[in-house]
């Protein structure tokens, strides 16, 4: 009985933070927010800056974080989890009238 009873909950809990997956990368928080094009657009941006000579950062994107409708954090780097043990690093995007713009690179310890 206590065994089906935690079962139940942890599987619960699991499905409440469950994420899903845009091609290739994961999307959680608060995903009812953006559509699958805003978020593809999200990723697209993000790339371009990280891939560009200017911005000397390296890595490709694995997480988008929508934290509300106009705040979104993309996490990159080599691979899932790159860096430093428990690191991680980000770009900031905030939501403007007509586009989303790139406010803050943060590498978080």
């Amino acid at each position: 009985m206590r065994r089906a009873l935690f079962q139940a909950a942890l599987a619960a809990v699991l499905a409440s933070c469950a994420s899903t997956q845009n091609g290739s990368v994961l999307v959680d928080g608060r995903r009812q927010n953006l559509s699958l094009a805003e978020i593809g657009n999200i990723v697209a941006l993000s790339q371009r800056y990280i891939d560009s000579t200017e911005s000397k950062l390296k890595g490709r994107v694995y997480l988008v974080h929508i934290a509300s409708p106009n705040k979104v954090l993309v996490y990159f780097g080599e691979h899932l989890h790159a860096g430093p043990v428990g690191a991680a690093q980000y770009l900031e995007l905030q939501r403007t009238r007509t586009s989303w713009r790139i406010t803050g690179n943060i590498l978080a310890w």
